[in-house]
């Protein structure tokens, strides 16, 4: 009797344990294959081919959040194509860039958008001739920004548009300005 349920125990255990018992399929289902934040990435990845039709761009890291209305990208490095850079020496970096809007409030009375980056260095390379020999003849080679930001918003009603803008230029001055 003891044999017959020591068996019986061991007939089961191989029979669940065994590949026989249906395993769940490693590919995504429709549901997370068309996901919110795998289609924002999607369009963010779209974008940036965009842009690489008008510069070299490479980033280290992207990331999106559509319910939020946010995409982030960190490491950035641009190498835009300038009429007066034939020497192609102008580089862009940016630590860290954020792109907020309102999507996730459609409809409401009026639609935001926020961008902030943070980090952001750029040489004399990419100034036109007489700027960038303006700038290295008081000794700056390169521009560093701690910190620029951006918002712009739209009024439905009205049709009003207006922007605010901060510039903190590093050891220099700090600048808010709207519009």
């Amino acid at each position: 009797r003891m044999f017959s349920r020591f068996t019986s125990i061991a007939a089961l255990t191989a029979l669940f344990g065994s590949p026989l018992v249906a395993e769940t399929d490693p590919q995504p289902g429709l549901q997370e294959f068309f996901s919110v934040n795998r289609v924002g990435t999607f369009i963010a990845n779209t974008a940036i081919a965009a842009l690489r039709t008008q510069m070299e761009l490479e980033y280290e890291y992207l990331s999106t959040d559509l319910m939020r209305g946010t995409v982030s990208i960190s490491g950035v490095t641009a190498r835009p194509l300038l009429p007066y850079d034939q020497a192609r020496q102008c580089v862009i970096t940016v630590d860290r860039a954020v792109l907020n809007t309102d999507v996730a409030k459609p409809f409401e009375v009026a639609s935001e958008a926020n961008i902030n980056m943070i980090g952001a260095r750029a040489n004399t390379a990419c100034l036109p001739r007489e700027g960038a020999m303006a700038l290295r003849a008081a000794g700056i080679r390169e521009i560093d920004l701690d910190q620029f930001k951006i918002r712009l918003a739209y009024i439905y009603a009205t049709g009003e548009t207006s922007t605010d803008v901060t510039l903190a230029i590093n050891n220099f001055a700090s600048l808010d300005f709207s519009a």
